[in-house]
């Protein structure tokens, strides 16, 4: 952690900055999820970018029609 003191108008103002080790992501493996976890219900989603899965392909299907629906929508809107 980075502490920073600052002096303004004789008050002293301290900031707490994050380590960079807290905002670095890491991989886990699957057992050591599974251990994370333990005893809780859980379900995991693998999905990859590019990868054509059905999860991502009705993801964006279901986008897709409520951006027409809403597009249709302010359209109707504006004649009115």
């Amino acid at each position: 952690m980075h502490f920073t003191l600052q002096l303004i108008n004789d008050e002293i103002l301290i900031s707490v900055n994050r380590s960079i080790s807290e905002d670095a992501g890491r991989v886990i493996t699957d057992e050591a999820l599974a251990v994370m976890l333990s005893g809780l219900d859980y379900h995991k989603i693998k999905d990859e970018l590019g990868d054509e899965s059905p999860l991502a392909i009705e993801i964006w299907r279901v986008f897709l029609a409520l951006m027409a629906i809403a597009l249709i929508a302010e359209a109707a809107l504006c004649l009115g």
